[in-house]
């Protein structure tokens, strides 16, 4: 069985586009993160996905 080096196939797959995105570290209260937790999972979306809704939905009222 061959080992190491390059192989069709082998590796990580690419993500895809809605995957990619800049990484940020930001600090919450608890109870916000919680808030957010709790939302997250009564929807069923990732902390990133909810955040990323709720931060969108604020820029549009601004706007």
């Amino acid at each position: 069985m061959p080992r190491g080096g390059f192989r069709p196939g082998a590796g990580r797959k690419p993500a895809g586009a809605a995957a990619k995105g800049q990484p940020i570290s930001i600090r919450l209260p608890e109870d916000l993160l919680a808030e957010i937790e709790r939302r997250a999972a009564e929807t069923g979306a990732s902390r990133s996905v909810l955040v990323e809704r709720l931060v969108r939905q604020a820029l549009a009222i601004e706007a």
